[in-house]
Formats: structure tokens, C-alpha cells, sequence
């Protein structure tokens, strides 16, 4: 119950930082709490996100870069989540990740991606710099036969180093842009089917107990042997 109130009191604090009118949303992980504002513009092209251990993803259905005849098209939404480790654990890392599928008429038409990742800290009184990453994608785009192809990016941050070791509360935000630029005749187009701010995968590592409580509870262990020995004596 102690390390449940701790998150709670955490994310209570989080949320006094939003306007009054802002609609927060709460999902439980497994050892942190997830926080978004519903509100926010980019927001309504991923859904209702969802959890599921320490991930959050969404299967959105309107990211969408569209176009044919010479026409272009794109989409950028962004969208921030704020995570919460809960008490007795700390971030080891994020993982983020789109996936979707595209198509292209011809060879004179194209689709493209370009994500970042940033991590920012809500933790400290004066906060470390936000890290912030490009996801990388190995599909090339090219294939001009008229079918759908999948495609993926993604992006690790490691959060290990000493100094985000006492971090217990991190803004995500993922910047994702689709294009599409459709030839005179031909017809372009790329979708984003499975995001969460990308598929974000927190890693939590225990916080090792100090070396002082450490020795503690074995002196308590051995003071317990003892005194059995010396009752059965």
C-alpha cells in the first residue's frame, strides 16, 4: 500500500501542473503509472491509448498521409506522455516504435517518415536536459508496384547512467511525421497502424537496498539464529 500511495502522491503533483479543463488520463502499468492530457491537438489522431505491463501503444486509423495527380500530403501530430515510476523502482530505458504500411503507384511518387524522441525530466528541482533521438527505419520506400508494404521505425534511450538514476518522472514525447507526394498521374500514401507515442516499453530496474540496511538485516538474521540455538539450548 506504501509504495501505491507514493505513485499516487506523484502523479497527483503531476496533474497540479494542467489547467483545470485539461482531461487527464490514467492507465496502471506494471511498476509505473502513465499520465496524458486527451486534450492535446495530436492526441486525436492516436485514439484511446492502452496499457499492458509497462507499455503504452495505440492502433490509430487516421494517420494518414494521402495524395495522387501531383498533389502532396502530410501529417504531424505530437503527443506528450508523462510516466511515473513507482516507489522502489527507477527508469532503465525507453523504447519506441511505429509500425504501418504504404504504397506507392510508381517510381515518381514517395512516402516518407521522420520521428524524434524526447525524454524529458520532471523529477529534479533543476532538470537534467531532455535526450532527445531519431528513430531509424530500415524500409527504404521504394517499392512502386501499387500493393501495401509494411514498414517500422524505432528508437532505444538508455536511462541507466548515474545521473537519471534518482529520475522518477519522465515526459515522452514523440514527434512523428508522414508524407506523401503523389506524381502527375500517379498516387501515394503511408499509415501509421500501431503507435503509442510509438509502442513505449519502460524498463524498470529495483532500487538496491543502501550496503548500511544491507548489513542491518543480516545482523538481524544472525541475532535471530542465535537466540533460536539458544532457546533450544
Amino acid at each position: 500500500m506504501k509504495k501505491r500511495k507514493s505513485s499516487l502522491a506523484a502523479g497527483l503533483l503531476w496533474l497540479c501542473a494542467f489547467p483545470a479543463h485539461a482531461a487527464i488520463i490514467h492507465l496502471s502499468g506494471a511498476t509505473v503509472d502513465f499520465f496524458y492530457d486527451d486534450s492535446q491537438p495530436g492526441m486525436a489522431v492516436y485514439g484511446t491509448l492502452s496499457a499492458v505491463g509497462d507499455s503504452i501503444f495505440a492502433t490509430p486509423t487516421g494517420f494518414l498521409a494521402s495524395a495522387t495527380n501531383g498533389a502532396s500530403d502530410s501529417i504531424n501530430p505530437i503527443g506528450t506522455v508523462t510516466v511515473v515510476a513507482r516507489s522502489g523502482y527507477r527508469f532503465d530505458s525507453v523504447l519506441v516504435a511505429q509500425q504501418g504500411d504504404y504504397s506507392l503507384s510508381d517510381p515518381g511518387s514517395s512516402v516518407g517518415v521522420t520521428a524524434s524522441l524526447t525524454v524529458s525530466d520532471n523529477t529534479s528541482p533543476v532538470p537534467l536536459a531532455p535526450i532527445q533521438s531519431n528513430l531509424t527505419s530500415s524500409s527504404d520506400f521504394t517499392l512502386a508496384d501499387g500493393a501495401l508494404h509494411e514498414w517500422q521505425s524505432s528508437v532505444t534511450t538508455d536511462l541507466s547512467m548515474a545521473s537519471w538514476q534518482g529520475v522518477t518522472s519522465i515526459d515522452l514525447t514523440l514527434d512523428s511525421l508522414l508524407s506523401a507526394t503523389a506524381s502527375a498521374s500517379g498516387a501515394a500514401a503511408i499509415q501509421a497502424k500501431f503507435v503509442g507515442g510509438g509502442l513505449v516499453t519502460i524498463n524498470t530496474t529495483p532500487v538496491p537496498l543502501p550496503a548500511s540496511l544491507w548489513l542491518f538485516a543480516t545482523g538481524l538474521a544472525l541475532l535471530g539464529r542465535c537466540l533460536k540455538t539458544n532457546a533450544g539450548a
